[in-house]
């Protein structure tokens, strides 16, 4: 079993790390979404919570231009279908 610091300090640096990560270019989708659900899951683990909309908005942020379609189509998504396994399906 591993111990987590979870002070303020740790929780700014996590959330600013989630907030502020991009998809590298050779990383495939997988990995992406991946990495992105370990970041949340870091946060989890130190009582954090991380809604859908936090991993939606991380997911999509940190996309380079080549996936503005795909953030145009989910802008059209109705508003109860706009989950995170929705848009990672």
């Amino acid at each position: 079993q591993v111990h987590w610091a979870c002070g303020l300090g740790t929780r700014m640096a996590l959330w600013q790390k989630l907030l502020t990560v991009t998809k590298e270019v050779m990383e495939s989708m997988s990995a992406w979404v991946s990495h992105v659900k370990g970041m949340a899951l870091d946060l989890e683990d130190i009582g954090v919570t991380v809604d859908n909309e936090d991993q939606i908005l991380t997911i999509t942020t940190g996309l380079n231009k080549s996936y503005d379609s795909f953030i145009i189509l989910l802008d059209s998504t109705v508003t109860m279908d706009l989950t995170f396994d929705h848009v990672v399906d």
